[in-house]
């Protein structure tokens, strides 16, 4: 918790627009960070009460991701993100193709160390609408390097966990997987200032790599995978592979 309130207000004082943080609370046994009442509600309440909107709502949080990735930061001030994707391949992938783990965490290593700052956990129920004003919450995973770090988490949030099973992310956003696909089109489209599908598609095959190493990550993290989801890591090892056959780097 006291880790959060600092990032928070580090966060705040590097230009984020997040909320202000009066300090710890508890309740029995459980500690909470408090604060700044916010009398809105989340972009992905918005989304859920006007899908149709959701192009608009899209491009407001690429420019807030545009404002986030714009400040850079001293190297030791937040963690690198390399550390958290290679806590994946180690997690998962390793367990069950070493090669394959051995390539991936090589790619992860390879990303530039930029101090550009990112979220870490950076989705429509992470942001409130304040006004018209977009304010971010949940800082204690603020982190920095490149982008792809931060695009992956997205694409993971609004297309890969549902590809399975699409209510998962109903679930968790409020709002159709339909609608959550298209989300993450809109924003990409506005992040990157373009349309070309070609340079789309390769932001999201890229992505996708880190997404199911992740997943093969929460597979493991359950305990010894079960035959159905072995069947699963097996799906997802062949399509990293395959995106390994066509990529040498994660950038873009």
């Amino acid at each position: 918790v006291e880790k959060e309130i600092a990032s928070s207000r580090r966060a705040f004082i590097l230009g984020i627009p997040t909320a202000i943080s009066f300090g710890i609370v508890s309740v029995g046994n459980q500690y909470g960070s408090m604060f700044e009442l916010m009398d809105s509600e989340t972009i992905s309440q918005s989304i859920a009460r006007s899908p149709g909107q959701v192009e608009s709502y899209a491009k407001i949080m690429a420019e807030l991701a545009h404002t986030i990735h714009s400040i850079t930061v001293e190297e030791n001030e937040f963690p690198s993100i390399k550390e958290r994707l290679l806590k994946y391949v180690d997690g998962g992938l390793s367990l069950e193709d070493e090669e394959l783990a051995k390539k991936c965490t090589q790619m992860i290593e390879n990303l530039p160390s930029c101090n550009t700052l990112l979220h870490g956990d950076f989705h429509t129920g992470n942001v409130f609408l304040q006004k018209g004003e977009p304010l971010l919450i949940d800082m204690d995973r603020i982190s920095h390097g490149h982008a792809i770090g931060e695009i992956s988490d997205l694409y993971y949030f609004y297309v890969i966990l549902g590809e399975e099973n699409p209510s998962v992310i109903e679930k968790f956003m409020g709002f159709s997987y339909e609608t959550a696909k298209k989300f993450f089109e809109y924003f990409l489209k506005y992040y990157l200032a373009t349309e070309n599908k070609a340079k789309i598609n390769e932001v999201k095959e890229k992505a996708s790599i880190l997404c199911y190493v992740r997943l093969i990550n929460k597979l493991h993290k359950k305990g010894t995978p079960t035959e159905p989801e072995k069947k699963q890591i097996g799906q997802h090892i062949e399509k990293i592979t395959s995106l390994l056959e066509k990529y040498d780097t994660l950038e873009f």
